[in-house]
């Protein structure tokens, strides 16, 4: 008894194309293979169905990684799939749970680089086993890339920009996976690091590198406080009540000197001292924002 096996690579493509799964799906666990089955030097032919029985062997053997009834052990499969034999020719999709005794291919079978299969045949006076195995090529391992292993993929094989912010879990990045030394922004774009509060969704603290700003935010959403610096340092303190107005006003004021603000509810201002270079001065202002009293550090002055 002879058997001739064939792979052939347009048989292969189109047991995937015409496959029930979507394009986008999952990897098919099935492979189309033909074979010819010849008695005596001639094609045999089926009245009505051949018997065969298929395993999936790691290079030579003796281990099975895949029987066709799914029974364990390095032994021949206790069952057989019935095909029609046509002038020796037969077809079957290996993994074709509609075909009796035939179980799913794991994409695991193909783990190891050379896989395989042998054939049992059976025209009438018991099962012989076909020879030679007929080597898996890249057909079968296209099933692994539905089932990539862990681990496998690594920084080296991700092009730049491969993976975005829509493709991270919420929460997937943690202060552990950070690194101790984090940019913000890049010489073209400025940064901008904002930290929420977890009731209401609010702002509580802002980094903004576009305005040179550290702001902090109550828990009505204003902000409160805020160390900034354009073209001189400034710190301001707000009032969440009646209107958010600034309250303290504390600033390096450019050539002028230091100044500090001290305003009402409303933001306006009651009391000013100023740092001036000619000498220390502190205003004090009555409720109609006149001038109520002027205090030099300068004798001879006010």
């Amino acid at each position: 008894m002879n058997q001739t096996y064939r792979l052939p690579a347009l048989l292969a493509a189109l047991a995937w194309l015409t496959s029930d799964q979507p394009t986008q799906a999952q990897v098919p666990q099935l492979i189309n293979y033909q074979g010819r089955v010849l008695v005596a030097g001639t094609n045999f032919n089926s009245p009505p169905v051949g018997l065969f029985k298929f395993a999936l062997v790691q290079g030579a053997g003796p281990g099975l990684v895949w029987k066709n009834d799914g029974s364990a052990g390095n032994t021949e499969p206790a069952a057989a799939v019935s095909l029609k034999v046509a002038n020796g020719l037969y077809s079957v999709l290996l993994g074709d749970t509609t075909l009796p005794n035939m179980v799913v291919l794991p994409s695991t079978a193909f783990s190891t680089s050379d896989v395989r299969l042998r054939v049992w045949f059976n025209g009438g006076s018991g099962f012989q086993q076909l020879s030679p195995d007929q080597r898996i090529a890249s057909v079968g391992y296209a099933m692994i890339a539905g089932t990539v292993p862990d681990g496998v993929i690594t920084g080296a094989k991700l092009a730049d920009g491969a993976v975005t912010s829509s493709k991270l879990a919420p929460g997937a990045v943690t202060s552990t996976i950070l690194g101790d030394n984090i940019t913000l922004g890049s010489a073209n774009t400025s940064g901008l690091l904002t930290v929420f509060r977890t009731s209401g969704g609010t702002k509580a603290i802002t980094l903004d590198g576009a305005n040179n700003r550290i702001s902090t935010f109550g828990d009505d959403g204003l902000e409160q406080t805020r160390l900034w610096g354009p073209t001189f340092g400034e710190l301001l303190l707000n009032n969440s009540l009646p209107n958010n107005a600034n309250a303290v006003r504390l600033t390096a004021q450019g050539a002028g000197g230091g100044q500090l603000e001290l305003n009402n509810t409303n933001g306006a201002n009651r009391a000013l001292l100023e740092g001036e270079n000619a000498g220390g001065r502190l205003t004090l202002l009555q409720a109609d924002g006149n001038t109520g009293a002027v205090l030099y550090g300068n004798e001879g002055s006010g």
